[in-house]
């Protein structure tokens, strides 16, 4: 019997309960949880430049991953795999901070436009 080669990701998924289900507004939010997990993927193909994956259920859902790949959709360790996952939410942190910061300093410029005077600059 041959053994199947496993691919591994980790992704993460949110949780929020709500109190109501009438009128949803941030107050009505009694908790989230977050749940980080591990997927795992078979492999069915190998190839000279990678291995073709698809889910332990074999839904039909197939993906090519390149072996030389700096970013790679899974990886042939667990290990490898929660590595990729850090650094795939260090780099959300970041592209998300910088929003955010360039969103307050849209505001504040906004803030501190003179309605009126520049009505014509702002077309």
């Amino acid at each position: 019997m041959k053994i199947k080669e496993i691919y591994y990701r980790y992704d993460s998924r949110f949780y929020v309960t709500l109190c109501s289900d009438e009128d949803i507004s941030v107050s009505d939010f009694l908790g989230s949880s977050c749940e980080v997990g591990c997927e795992e993927y078979e492999v069915f193909k190998r190839t000279a430049k990678g291995v073709w994956i698809r889910d332990k259920y074999g839904c039909g859902y197939k993906k090519f991953v390149l072996n030389q790949a700096r970013k790679r959709f899974a990886y042939p360790t667990k290990k490898q795999a929660l590595e990729s996952f850090i650094k795939r939410k260090k780099s959300q942190l970041k592209h998300l901070e910088r929003g955010l910061r360039d969103t307050n300093y849209a505001l504040q410029v906004a803030l501190t436009m003179k309605i009126g005077e520049d009505e014509n600059k702002l077309k």
